[in-house]
């Protein structure tokens, strides 16, 4: 059978910017329930959270894509689930790891710091 019978799946497909944009989004939202908990408990209790996070999660980007599909011209998609949930894993696997480069000091210095020094000067 010549090559060109073959049947071709164009795997670059699947790594659109759309799987990207999601991926990062629940990345991004995933860290953010992580670091908020971090604030409220230590970080040995942090550990009981990932499940609860990654069902929180899976279940906001589930329901989106529902109601995507009910209520838009879009359509729903199961890899936009997937991505959303991979995100999310990535999130909770490296969070511990991201901690140590003090990024969220920096990013609480930024937001808070207005704050603070209004507080400090009251």
């Amino acid at each position: 059978m010549p090559g060109k019978d073959l049947p071709h799946n164009d795997w670059l497909n699947l790594l659109q910017a759309d799987k990207f944009i999601h991926i990062s989004f629940y990345f991004i939202l995933a860290l953010m329930m992580l670091n908020g908990l971090r604030h409220q408990f230590r970080l040995s209790n942090l550990i009981k959270y990932n499940n609860i996070i990654f069902i929180f999660c899976a279940f906001i980007g589930m329901f989106l894509e529902i109601l995507q599909g009910l209520f838009t011209e879009r359509h729903f998609d199961m890899m936009d689930i997937i991505a959303n949930m991979f995100g999310a894993i990535v999130a909770i696997k490296y969070f511990s790891k991201i901690t140590t480069l003090n990024i969220f000091r920096i990013m609480d210095n930024i937001l808070f710091a207005p704050l603070n020094k209004k507080s400090k000067d009251a």
